[in-house]
């Protein structure tokens, strides 16, 4: 049961997401797999695990890594981590003792994080999401993760600084002149 509930949530979060528009905004799956990679620090605490906290906070640490990366570059990264995640379900128990985790958490949580990967990688081949956090022609620069180049980021073309400061000249002029302290500057303002 834990199965069908895990694929069934996963899909219905990420439909909901892309029917809402929340998944336009790149930092929604890394978002989610930051989320998802915190539950097992949790169960630690619940568990009273000492040694179980800082083994899965240091697996967290990895994973909430990669989720930056995949921020900050190419959501396959994302991809990645979600599917790792889900590998790291079916190993867990093997790997780190956590009395705290549910018994039916793994099986859950494999196919939680298998049926979003797999989500987000249909969204991104589909080109509904672009995988890439930014382009040279976007961006302006080749700096990659500059915050001025998400996905949906337009670059609008603006006045140019002279413009702008055309302007400002204009309307500190027209200023004066109401006042009646600038009637014998006309001349010197275009």
């Amino acid at each position: 049961m834990a199965l069908l509930i895990g694929t069934v949530l996963a899909l219905s979060v990420g439909l909901f997401a892309t029917c809402i528009g929340l998944d336009r905004d790149r930092a929604f799956y890394p978002v989610v797999t930051i989320v998802i990679a915190t539950y097992y620090v949790l169960f630690a605490v619940m568990g009273a695990s000492t040694h179980g906290l800082v083994l899965e906070s240091l697996v967290c640490m990895l994973f909430l890594a990669i989720a930056v990366v995949g921020f900050r570059w190419s959501l396959w990264f994302v991809v990645v981590a979600l599917a790792g995640h889900g590998i790291l379900d079916l190993t867990h128990a093997a790997v780190i003792s956590n009395p705290g985790v549910p018994t039916w958490w793994p099986e859950f949580c494999l196919t939680y994080d298998v049926s979003a990967a797999a989500y987000l990688a249909w969204l991104l081949r589909s080109g509904r999401v672009r995988a890439a956090a930014w382009t040279k022609e976007a961006a302006g620069s080749s700096r990659p993760g500059t915050p001025r180049c998400g996905p949906r980021s337009v670059q609008v073309p603006g006045p140019s600084s002279a413009d702008r400061w055309s302007r400002a000249r204009w309307s500190v002029k027209s200023a004066l002149a109401s006042s009646g302290q600038g009637s014998n500057m006309g001349a010197t303002y275009e």
